[in-house]
């Protein structure tokens, strides 16, 4: 009984909608599992730090609906196409993202 009582318990876990991330919760400095810093600014720019040097607000982004996110390099005359990821999971502290490759990634908040 026991048992059957801890099954139904992980079932509606597992079954629960994932927390809605709005862009709010974005902002702040995120380590990604590769160690690259992302630091999601309130006016909509970001920045990217990896172990060697800053870049600076380099990026625009924009959160959907859907959790898909979205960068867009500003600098340089012949912008690349934006980078696109999709938001899976979020518990405030970590967000659970699948990669514009199809990876899954984890990022940790640090400020």
């Amino acid at each position: 009984m026991r048992a059957l009582v801890v099954g139904v318990a992980l079932l509606c876990l597992a079954a629960a909608p994932a927390r809605v991330v709005h862009p709010s919760d974005l902002i702040g400095r995120w380590r990604t599992q590769a160690g690259m810093i992302l630091g999601f600014h309130a006016d909509s720019t970001c920045d990217q730090q990896y172990y060697d040097g800053d870049f600076g607000p380099s990026a625009r982004w924009q959160l959907h609906t859907n959790g898909r996110l979205e960068i867009r390099p500003l600098k340089g005359q012949q912008k690349p196409p934006p980078t696109v990821m999709t938001i899976t999971g979020f518990t405030g502290k970590v967000l659970y993202v699948r990669t514009a490759e199809g990876k899954l990634d984890t990022w940790t908040r640090i400020k």
